[in-house]
């Protein structure tokens, strides 16, 4: 949970991006803990983020229920791994897919929205 607030807080800072790219290889090559606070401090200072006051933003509670609700509300939409995209606010496309499937996912919402008289 606590890496995926500061994911959320590293999109605020436009690093989000960096953040991600940064917790993979923590967690994959290296096997550190990502709900240890001092190596999400360390993950937000490599992005580019102010260590200090992610620590104390850790040391608080005030967004965990944004989190939590977001974590259900992608778990009802179906929502079981990543990569996993949600187009439009309700398609969800799970997976790496090739830019052919993509194309397809585009237009049948096109379509969709066009019939609903939505443009």
């Amino acid at each position: 949970m606590n890496a995926h607030r500061l994911i959320n807080w590293a999109e605020a800072e436009g690093v989000q991006t960096k953040v991600v790219q940064t917790l993979f290889p923590a967690y994959f090559e290296k096997g550190h803990d990502l709900d240890n606070r001092d190596v999400l401090a360390d993950v937000a200072h490599i992005s580019g983020m102010d260590r200090k006051l992610v620590k104390k933003m850790l040391d608080t509670n005030a967004d965990l229920n944004d989190i939590k609700e977001r974590d259900a509300s992608g778990r009802k939409m179906g929502l079981t791994g990543v990569p996993t995209f949600i187009v439009g606010g309700k398609y969800v496309v799970e997976g790496a897919q090739a830019p052919d499937l993509w194309s397809h996912v585009i237009n049948d919402i096109k379509e969709q929205a066009e019939r609903q008289g939505v443009s």
